[in-house]
Parts: C-alpha cells; structure tokens; sequence
C-alpha cells in the first residue's frame, strides 16, 4: 500500500520523513533536503513534467527559472509513500 500525503501550507514543511522543500514561494530557486534517496518530479499547472530526477541523500538545489511564474507541484517518491508539496513561484 503507497501512503499519500499532501503538504498544502508552509507550517506543514517542518520535515515529513526527512524531507524538506523550501524556501516556499520562491523565485524560481529552492532547495530539496532528503535524509535519504528520493526521487522527484515537479510538474506545473498545466500537468507538463519540467523536471523529473533523482536526489541522493543530502541537498539538491534546483532552478526553475526559465519557466513561468506560477504554482507547481513537487512530489517526492520515498519508499512505499507519496510526498506532495505545492510550490509557488513568485
């Protein structure tokens, strides 16, 4: 059974199984901090994949500053569960 869960506001990012998203809204360049190996995708409101890869233990920054401001969604795929964070880009 894959587990689910849904980050919608900032106070819910403090750390959900090790992982961290921020800042949150950015300006296109945030951070990813895992305390293990993940695999994320973000996809934005039109349900295009503009960045799909895999984030080793530790952190890795990422730069979406070639596309439209807006509202993305970065889910986190860790084990058996689903992390979904919305991410404003300002």
């Amino acid at each position: 059974m894959v587990k689910a869960i849904f980050i919608t506001n900032i106070a819910s990012l403090s750390a959900y199984e090790g992982v961290v998203v921020y800042p949150n809204p950015n300006n296109g360049v945030f951070k990813i901090t895992a305390n293990s190996t993940v695999n994320a995708a973000i996809i934005n409101s039109l349900v295009q994949i503009v960045y799909r890869g895999t984030i080793n233990q530790g952190e890795q920054v990422i730069n979406l500053g070639q596309y439209a401001n807006g509202v993305y969604y970065v889910t986190i795929i860790q084990n058996d569960k689903l992390l979904h964070v919305k991410l404003i880009k300002e």
